[in-house]
């Protein structure tokens, strides 16, 4: 049972939006400084193509809208804009801007590390360009998410990260891992 307090526009019954340990008066979609609740967004294949010549996809759209509903449009598919703010910032890539708002993913290389067959096999994806570079993940060896120092981190691909996971079961709690290894009870694979 959701037990928020609901939005205070009339006709809306959505819960209330959380603000930290807050709760505001409306919704998400009826908040202030959000969206207009008659705001008109042009589905995908009617909006213009990006500016950057070249490019074939659509632009996108920009927070907020004009006093009649309208969206407003940008002048640039997604991709460009964050492009555009990595160069900027003084990045090369979108990927570096990214991992730059992180205090581990920095670290992240442009291939899987199990190459060397740390997790007992080899592995062999291959990542052919930055957008593949999603599916690289950086892992905490010691499964400690607090735990940022360089010999700590590694970077895997998303298979291999799975595969540490569950093979080291990282998503338990530190202290729950510790007081196994101290009464010696080891987990039986499933």
């Amino acid at each position: 049972m959701d037990e928020r307090p609901r939005c205070s526009e009339e006709g809306c019954n959505n819960a209330a939006q959380k603000n930290g340990k807050y709760y505001a008066k409306q919704c998400w979609s009826c908040g202030k400084g959000r969206l207009a609740k008659n705001r008109v967004i042009p589905p995908i294949h009617e909006r213009p193509f990006c500016k950057v010549e070249g490019c074939t996809d659509r632009v996108t759209t920009a927070t907020g809208c004009r006093k009649d509903g309208t969206a407003y449009l940008r002048k640039k598919c997604w991709q460009h804009i964050q492009y555009d703010l990595a160069i900027k910032r003084g990045f090369n890539s979108i990927t570096e801007l990214v991992n730059s708002r992180s205090p581990y993913r920095k670290h992240r290389k442009t291939y899987c590390e199990n190459i060397d067959g740390r997790l007992g096999f080899v592995c062999t994806t291959t990542i052919l360009d930055e957008a593949q570079g999603a599916q690289l993940d950086v892992d905490h060896r010691d499964g400690n998410k607090k735990n940022n120092n360089d010999e700590n981190l590694q970077t895997l691909c998303a298979s291999c990260h799975r595969y540490k996971t569950w093979k080291e079961k990282d998503t338990r709690s530190a202290k729950r891992k510790d007081y196994k290894r101290m009464h010696g009870i080891v987990a039986e694979a499933l």
